[in-house]
Formats: structure tokens, sequence, C-alpha cells
């Protein structure tokens, strides 16, 4: 009898030991903000931009990415510890060849296409001079602004597909624009090499 409570008092251990094995652990992209907005809640239409060495002059017909600098990347990635590093890299490392493939894929358009980190974005419209947006109010990772300077820019937050971005720019610019990428591996393999 006392071989039966032994038996089953290791098998009771055994169970209670693994039930917090099989509880989901928490996911980092539960606590990161990362979502594709469609609303633009800090356009400002004020003369004055405080932020002059940081601030990025939008021209009519622009696709702009923007994404943190390599301190504040430093600052999120102390923010969020080592377990998010990786993926934080990686958001970052899918959204610059998102920009690069775009400016590939959009390079026979007359748009200007650009990648930066700057803050402050002063978008000039035809209208009114020029509106500014302050990525930092947004509390977003990574963002597109699309301005054409006649219509009220779009600004998207988050890593897009290129084929959504492509839709984008057919509805936004009323142009029509095919996905003609082909997949570029040397980026992927040099990183590998290395």
């Amino acid at each position: 009898m006392k071989k039966y409570y032994y038996i089953f008092a290791f098998f009771l251990l055994t169970l209670l030991s693994c039930k917090n094995l099989s509880e989901p652990k928490e996911n980092f992209f539960d606590s990161v903000k990362i979502e594709i907005q469609d609303t633009m809640l800090h356009l400002d239409t004020t003369t004055s931009i405080s932020h002059k060495d940081n601030t990025f002059i939008v021209e009519k017909r622009s696709i702009i990415f923007f994404m943190p600098t390599k301190e504040e990347r430093k600052d999120i990635d102390k923010q969020y510890g080592n377990f998010a590093k990786w993926d934080l890299q990686e958001i970052f490392n899918r959204f610059q060849q998102l920009a690069k493939s775009s400016k590939r894929n959009l390079s026979k358009s007359n748009f200007k296409i650009e990648l930066t980190t700057d803050i402050v974005f002063k978008i000039e419209m035809d209208t009114s001079g020029y509106v500014v947006f302050n990525r930092k109010k947004e509390d977003q990772l990574v963002g597109i602004i699309f301005s054409d300077g006649i219509q009220e820019p779009v600004i998207k937050f988050g890593v897009l597909k290129r084929s959504d971005i492509l839709e984008i720019v057919s509805n936004f610019f009323n142009e029509k624009y095919e996905d003609e990428e082909v997949v570029d591996t040397t980026d992927v393999q040099e990183r590998i090499v290395k």
C-alpha cells in the first residue's frame, strides 16, 4: 500500500509541476503596440516647428517610410528587455526591406520615396502651406506617409505587405501599380554569410 502512495504522490507532483508549462506565456507583441491605423491624431497646421534639426520636408508626391534612430532602438531594447531584442530587430529589418523593395517596385513612378529616422515631418500642401506630423506623439515603431500635396496625407503604422502599399498608392494617387517585384535574396545571403 505504501508503494502505491509513493507512486501516486510522484504522479501528482509531476502533474502539478507540468501545469505551468502548459499555460501560454505572455507574448511580447501583446505588450507592444504595432498595429495599422487609418487615422491621424496629431496633425498640426501651425507654422512653427520646434524640432528643426530632426525635421523632414515631405514634398508633393512622396512616400516616406519612418522608423526610430539607432539610439531610440537601443532605448526600446532596454525598455522591453533582451527577450524582445530579436523580435524588434526583425521588425526593423523587415521594414527596411519593405522600404527598399517599394522603392525598386515604384522606381518608374515620379514619387519621392525615402526611408528616414527624422522625428518631425513638414508635409507640403498646395492650399494650406503645410501640416506637421510628429512620429513620437503617435507612439508607434514604424510607419509610412503618403502625400500628394493636394489631399490630406495618409499615414499608416506598422509593417505592411508590399501588395497593401501598392493598393494604397493606387487608391491614394489614383494610379494603377502592379507588384512587379522579383524576390532579391542577395541581402539575406549576405547576412547569412557574415
